[in-house]
């Protein structure tokens, strides 16, 4: 999301004007140890870095062809559009002031929540898992479902170590950053399916978690930003470098659309 924000602002603002930058990734669930004094590591990145609109995201492409972590952007800030500095959005939802102008700052802030709420809810008509009525010659069925689910591919497999680390901290308990409290269904080292709920909106989601890909289906009602928030944590503790589809559409290109207005 922040990648389509950030390619919008390069086309209408001026090529000098400045943004501001933060990549974070926590390999957390990552149990490396020293063969020699069996010290536990785990990769940790943060940089910062304030750069010119132009050239900004052929540069990033370059970066990142070395340094998966630059795919997981912690914040990135939108130029003022009236004067210097600009508006510092997080991956959390922090939006901070960095302008000379409240009313500048007022109205970037709303924009970005109706391009936000406006993705939302597109998700929403494509993943709820809806039931309908049908009737069949024979009577043994009386009910379908329809939905698309989301589908979270990862740049290749995850560690089995990793994976299970993963699923072991966090579902049993709930437990922060992805808070999604679930029943474990194990049907091997690689694979696990999760009938849980998320405790953010303690709204019910359920998971078919591979060593290759997360799938999430959503039933009717639960809120579409469960997407945004599990896309976010992957990349910033799993898996930087993600491919992310809802149904046979991905994500990037249904905010494409948003973004420009389309419908």
């Amino acid at each position: 999301m922040f990648d389509e924000f950030l390619s919008n602002l390069t086309s209408y603002h001026n090529s000098s004007r400045f943004t501001k930058m933060k990549f974070e990734f926590n390999a957390m669930f990552d149990r490396q140890y020293s063969k020699n004094d069996d010290i536990q590591e785990h990769k940790v990145s943060s940089v910062s870095l304030v750069e010119e609109l132009g050239g900004i995201v052929d540069k990033l492409t370059g970066v990142r062809q070395y340094f998966s972590s630059f795919h997981s952007v912690g914040s990135l800030r939108f130029p003022s559009n009236v004067g210097k500095g600009g508006h510092d959005v997080y991956q959390n939802g922090k939006i901070t002031n960095r302008s000379d102008s409240f009313t500048d700052h007022r109205i970037q802030l709303k924009q970005i929540i109706n391009l936000y709420q406006e993705m939302t809810e597109r998700l929403e008509k494509k993943v709820w898992i809806e039931v309908e009525n049908i009737k069949s010659t024979n009577n043994l069925i009386n009910s379908s479902f329809k939905a698309s689910p989301v589908t979270i591919k990862f740049n290749k497999p995850l560690d089995t170590n990793t994976f299970n680390n993963f699923v072991n901290y966090t579902f049993p308990t709930g437990r922060e950053p992805f808070k999604i409290y679930g029943e474990i269904k194990r049907f091997s080292e690689e694979r696990v399916h999760i009938y849980g709920v998320d405790l953010h909106l303690w709204q019910n989601v359920m998971l078919d978690l591979s060593t290759e890909e997360f799938i999430l289906f959503l039933p009717k009602g639960t809120c579409g930003n469960t997407i945004h928030r599990l896309i976010t944590n992957i990349q910033r503790f799993l898996d930087p470098e993600i491919d992310v589809f809802i149904g046979e559409l991905s994500y990037e290109g249904i905010l494409k659309n948003v973004i420009g207005g389309q419908h």
